[in-house]
């Protein structure tokens, strides 16, 4: 399914416009994945618990990627017109480069960024309330940390941060 949303100058409405699209957009396969996640752990079946809550985790972290970027464009450039959008290739925010190379440099690792800074707060919460199960923070730490580390690879947020550093 495609989604396509302008991005409100303002950084909440903006949020919560991508949340709504990446959700929607995304449904045919959280839905099922969910009910499966939940059937399969009520029943006791591990293989497909951990495999449907591995693609459960790695949705939510294009989540928090793609708005990291929203958060930052909308706190660091408000009046930019943008568009998020989602369809079978993908999802991220249509805009254009930002002048101040500062600025731009900051929305582009706002995105890779912010699943690692979540993971890092989520830890640092779930240890302050009784722990967490190692086996989880090494599962969701692997997701949250692949998208830094996807900044190696001349992809996406790299190609943009390249001309962005280039230019």
């Amino acid at each position: 399914m495609t989604a396509a949303v302008v991005l409100s100058p303002r950084p909440g409405a903006a949020l919560g416009s991508t949340a709504r699209a990446l959700l929607t957009a995304t449904a045919p396969v959280w839905l099922p994945a969910g009910a499966l996640a939940a059937v399969s752990a009520l029943l006791g079946w591990l293989l497909p618990t951990v495999l449907t809550v591995s693609l459960l985790l790695l949705l939510a972290s294009v989540l928090v990627h793609e708005a990291g970027h929203v958060a930052a464009l909308r706190v660091l450039a408000p009046a930019t017109p943008a568009v998020f959008r989602v369809d079978a290739t993908g999802a991220g925010v249509c805009r254009p480069p930002l002048a101040d190379t500062r600025r731009e440099v900051a929305v582009v690792l706002a995105g890779p960024l912010a699943p690692a800074v979540v993971w890092t707060l989520g830890t640092a919460l779930g240890a302050a309330a009784g722990g967490v199960p190692a086996a989880a923070v090494v599962w969701t730490g692997i997701v949250a940390l692949g998208h830094p580390v996807s900044l190696l690879f001349p992809v996406g947020d790299t190609r943009t941060l390249l001309r962005a550093l280039t230019r």
